[in-house]
């Protein structure tokens, strides 16, 4: 975990991942959203700045998107809220190890998104594919998710901290 003066602050990306994922919000397949910006900025944040503060900007990103597209009052909401949050909070965990390198990004954001994939496919009552081509190719939303997600870790990485010295 560094210190990132050179980044985006966490209301920033607080706000970017709120109003940007709502504004994707026109993206769904089967009704339910392939695009959206909370786990890799979650990610992103934990990496930055640690396992607590990408917990709560995951969480209280859908929590905000609950109250702003008046579905608060689903447990979906709740289920993203809380796979969200364990995301932020991996990316954070796997900074500890490592340091905050794009490796470490996209890596967390890959396993933030899978997590995340598997915890609102359980809420749905789907079957947990054992294998990626099974798991992408029986769900072409989470493949969406998974490449985009995968595409703004790599936009992301550009506001890494530089490593001093």
């Amino acid at each position: 975990m560094a210190e990132n003066s050179e980044g985006p602050s966490l209301a920033m990306l607080f706000g970017i991942s709120v109003v940007g994922t709502a504004f994707l919000q026109a993206f769904q397949i089967s009704g339910i959203q392939a695009i959206e910006l909370v786990v890799p900025i979650a990610v992103y944040a934990g990496v930055v700045y640690g396992i607590e503060k990408g917990i709560l900007l995951g969480s209280a990103s859908y929590l905000v998107l609950g109250l702003l597209l008046n579905t608060l009052n689903s447990e979906l909401i709740l289920w993203t809220a809380l796979a969200a949050g364990i995301a932020g909070g991996l990316g954070g965990w796997l900074a500890q190890k490592k340091d905050a390198s794009i490796g470490t990004l996209v890596f967390a954001t890959l396993a933030g998104t899978l997590v995340f994939e598997l915890a609102i496919g359980l809420y749905l009552g789907q079957r947990i594919p054992l294998d990626l081509d099974s798991f992408l190719g029986s769900a072409p939303r989470s493949g969406i998710h998974l490449a985009t997600n995968l595409v703004i870790a790599g936009l992301l990485a550009t506001f890494l901290p530089r490593k001093k010295g």
